[in-house]
């Protein structure tokens, strides 16, 4: 493969997830692959969906290796539309925790380095391990391990 960065887009959404993968290198873009992921309510509820697509989401990762992910912008949703928000909301999290393990793993870090980060870093790997192991309760999955 040239030199470049491969880059995994991702259009969430809990009936339908499109994705995209491309090469940048320099301001050039070439296609490599494209896919729409699909759920529905007979694949359980909003939070079971939302983890069977981070699942495939993360199976995206280990083929096509991206060096760069980017997330459509979630857009705000005016009060009657709550559900659809929230449904989104799950999806979002659940790709988001699925890049941050990808990219971060279990995640080194240097207090010498970082130590102003350092309480921010591990309070966000709390509510990411507390949402992550809250979706696959709901999702009737056990786990071993942290998340």
């Amino acid at each position: 493969m040239s030199r470049g960065e491969v880059v995994l887009g991702i259009d969430p959404g809990l009936a339908s997830l499109g994705w995209g993968v491309v090469l940048r290198e320099d301001s050039a873009l070439r296609y490599l692959h494209d896919g729409t992921l699909h759920t529905g309510p007979a694949d359980g509820s909003d939070e079971e969906r939302a983890l069977r697509l981070a699942l495939r989401v993360q199976v995206l990762f280990g083929a096509a290796s991206p060096s760069l992910v980017a997330i459509e912008r979630w857009v705000w949703y005016p009060e009657a539309e709550t559900t659809a928000a929230h449904t989104l909301g799950l999806v979002i999290g659940a790709l988001l925790a699925v890049v941050a393990r990808a990219f971060v793993g279990d995640g080194v870090i240097d207090p010498a380095e970082a130590r102003g980060a350092l309480p921010v870093a591990l309070k966000a790997h709390r509510l990411l391990g507390t949402f992550v192991e809250e979706l696959q309760r709901r999702a009737g999955l056990t786990t071993t391990g942290n998340a």
